[in-house]
């Protein structure tokens, strides 16, 4: 009875008596609160320390804004009620309507991870054949890109030692609408290699759901894009474009991106971007994309 006893005589006192059971629940409510605190991502957590002071303002664009990411999750539930609603009973409600389009997207991935022979004999069917040492060039890219799953930059330094790398920036971003990623530079073959994390944690399957298309004007021209996925090449080229400009093509190194799953898909939409932006690009093959396993990220035409 040690800890009732010491419970009671750290509570003040109620007119109405406390009992053991209720004790044990507040406890119980108080470690729960600080579990689910704990475990909520770290932009969120910010979003609401910069609400309580005015001073602060967030310069992160409308996604470190909860409210906003939902109001956009809202716009694309809409948007798929609206492009679905002919084909479905007029009495079926809203909620059933998500659920079936989320259990779509769920049931599509198991069955492609069950029988990888549909996608392997599609890719057989419409890809490319490479010479031997092309694909050593993807093989070496495609582990640039795995790389960027690990956050951790003494294991970075241990894996770009080897080969003489250096580090110029890792970004481990934690917010929907920001992706994490790296940026090595090789001194020897004058290469500046960005490789770009894909789908690894909540933010980042934030990114990938708030997809209704935005139109952008790229080149002189109207395209349509995944909303999650421009947003976060339009921050990568807005923290990178600078240093490419002022330091990187001056002296004389070429551009390389990379990516994977969702970072494939920003990966494109970057170099996309930089080629607008930087017209230097688009000359003596001094931008290369490298995009495994790539979502829809834009309009075909």
């Amino acid at each position: 009875m040690f800890f009732w006893e010491f419970v009671q005589s750290k509570m003040p006192q109620f007119s109405l008596p406390i009992t053991s059971t209720t004790a044990i629940a507040v406890v119980a409510t108080a470690f729960a609160c600080r579990s689910a605190w704990n475990s909520t991502p770290d932009w969120v957590k910010e979003y609401f320390k910069k609400k309580k002071s005015p001073k602060v303002k967030d310069a992160n664009d409308d996604f470190a804004n909860p409210a906003t990411i939902a109001s956009k999750l809202q716009d694309m539930f809409n948007l798929m009620y609206k492009e679905s609603s002919d084909l479905l009973p007029a009495d079926m409600p809203w909620f059933k309507i998500y659920v079936c389009f989320i259990s779509f997207v769920h049931n599509r991935t198991e069955v492609l991870t069950a029988h990888p022979e549909f996608r392997d004999g599609f890719y057989r069917k419409e890809g490319l054949k490479l010479h031997l040492s092309e694909l050593e060039v993807l093989e070496e890219y495609m582990e640039y890109a795995e790389w960027a799953y690990d956050g951790s930059v003494l294991n970075l330094q241990d894996k770009i030692r080897p080969r003489a790398f250096d580090l110029v920036r890792l970004d481990t971003a934690t917010e929907p609408g920001r992706v994490g990623h790296f940026i090595l530079a090789d001194k020897a073959t004058k290469r500046i290699i960005i490789s770009i994390k894909g789908t690894s944690t909540i933010s980042d399957m934030l990114t990938d759901l708030i997809g209704v298309t935005v139109e952008q004007e790229v080149e002189g021209k109207k395209y349509r894009f995944h909303e999650g996925m421009y947003t976060a090449a339009k921050m990568m080229l807005d923290d990178t474009r600078s240093m490419i400009e002022e330091f990187f093509l001056p002296a004389g190194y070429s551009i390389v991106v990379t990516g994977h799953s969702l970072g494939a898909s920003v990966a494109c939409l970057l170099g996309f971007l930089l080629r607008d932006a930087i017209p230097a690009l688009r000359r003596n093959k001094k931008l290369k994309v490298y995009a495994y396993a790539t979502p829809a990220c834009m309009s075909y035409d």
